[in-house]
């Protein structure tokens, strides 16, 4: 699905600093596997996401990704970043990145579909609505039945629920998700990680998922690949005896013992 092959960026520390050098040799993520990322502040998941996304450009080193039901491969570094939004989702830490306050619901999402071709401002506004009330209620929160309210009057837990809703409308190879309940209250993030873990797997969805929490990852990775000083330390693979939080708390202890 998505395979990294000699990716290798390097940032130059500003006096009495360390070097920064992201350097992962090989790295793959299957289709419909969910993989956490987690590891130390500094430890490269933010530029990890970078790369993939093209905010920034590799010293080196390529990643591929498989698209299309007959897998078609292509370079990622070969796309403008806003040719590569048609294979990948992203949703960040915060949703004011993703979201237009002053949109309402229904045009924010008419918006986010208009490039799939499912939706246009053309096509009578009923049928408009009755697609994105489908969307909507899929994520049974009740945004379906507030299409009107503008989105800076959503909750935090609505507005990155929303967030994820428009990052997959374009159906797209994988998913990016950045921290993406680490602003919310510990309910209402169990509430949504619920939800949108139990739509990735139901919609067959690869995502690469960012946190620092332990527990959720145990409970939702298929693998957690560790990194530290910007390469893989380790990998937790669900089905081995040590994926388990009780490992992933030794592998962290003995991440800050070599620091």
């Amino acid at each position: 699905m998505i395979e990294i092959k000699n990716l290798k960026k390097k940032y130059i520390k500003k006096a009495g600093r360390k070097d920064f050098l992201l350097d992962i040799k090989a790295l793959s993520i299957k289709k419909n596997e969910i993989v956490y990322f987690i590891g130390p502040n500094g430890s490269g998941k933010t530029t990890l996401l970078d790369l993939i996304q093209g905010q920034i450009s590799p010293d080196n080193g390529t990643i591929y990704l498989d698209v299309g039901t007959l897998s078609h491969r292509i370079n990622l570094f070969s796309l403008e970043a806003y040719e590569r939004a048609e294979f990948l989702g992203f949703v960040p830490q915060n949703s004011d990145d993703a979201l237009i306050n002053e949109m309402n619901l229904i045009d924010h999402v008419i918006t986010g579909l208009a490039p799939s071709k499912r939706v246009s401002w053309f096509f009578p506004r009923k049928r408009n609505i009755e697609l994105v009330k489908k969307l909507l209620s899929q994520f049974n929160l009740g945004l379906e039945d507030r299409l009107n309210d503008s989105v800076g009057n959503l909750s935090g837990g609505e507005r990155q629920v929303l967030s994820f809703c428009l990052a997959t409308l374009n159906r797209p190879e994988i998913l990016l998700l950045d921290e993406f309940t680490a602003g919310l209250d510990p309910n209402m993030a169990t509430k949504v990680l619920e939800l949108v873990i139990s739509y990735i797997r139901e919609k067959g969805f690869s995502a690469l998922v960012v946190t620092h929490r332990h527990r959720e990852a145990v409970e939702h990775a298929d693998r957690i690949v560790i990194l530290h000083r910007g390469k893989p330390f380790k990998e937790l693979i669900r089905g081995d005896p040590e994926f388990n939080e009780i490992e992933l708390k030794k592998v962290f202890n003995q991440l800050y013992l070599t620091d």
